[in-house]
């Protein structure tokens, strides 16, 4: 899954660099969504800008961001890269949501389907829930084992 999103933001990229912006966002978008790393989000954010998204802009960098804190080896120029973006970008960004939305997209009309990980905690105290969706390597690599509560037929 990693090298499909890999595959999809390096056409994306390449689409964003030969002025086909739709085309670009569709890919860089769904490759976003497959893998949230620092430098697919970056491409995402500049598509967005050029396409005039300001707030989707802010939302994706603002998160590229906090993936690259993460990273085990930074990239100190992508780095300049993303903290210059979200200075620019800073006004558009919309104030924190309670509600989170998770979806994916394809590039093209293919029904296709990922499977997941995800851990959702809740707190009895606070009567907050998180929810943590692993990395599509996290979840391949994880030696948890999954239940399946399946009823018999």
């Amino acid at each position: 899954m990693g090298q499909l999103a890999a595959n999809w933001d390096t056409f994306g990229w390449i689409k964003f660099r030969l002025g086909d912006s739709p085309a670009a966002e569709k890919y860089l978008k769904a490759s976003w969504q497959l893998m949230q790393s620092a430098e697919i989000g970056e491409h995402l954010v500049e598509a967005c800008e050029r396409s005039g998204q300001k707030g989707k802009a802010a939302e994706v960098c603002h998160l590229a961001n906090a993936a690259l804190g993460h990273n085990a080896s930074p990239d100190n120029n992508l780095r300049e890269k993303l903290t210059a973006q979200m200075t620019r970008l800073r006004p558009f960004l919309k104030s924190a949501s309670p509600v989170a939305k998770y979806s994916l997209s394809f590039p093209d009309d293919v029904p296709t389907r990922i499977l997941l990980k995800a851990n959702l905690n809740c707190s009895v105290y606070s009567k907050d829930c998180l929810l943590f969706i692993s990395t599509v390597t996290e979840a391949a690599t994880s030696s948890v084992p999954v239940q399946l509560n399946v009823a018999p037929q």
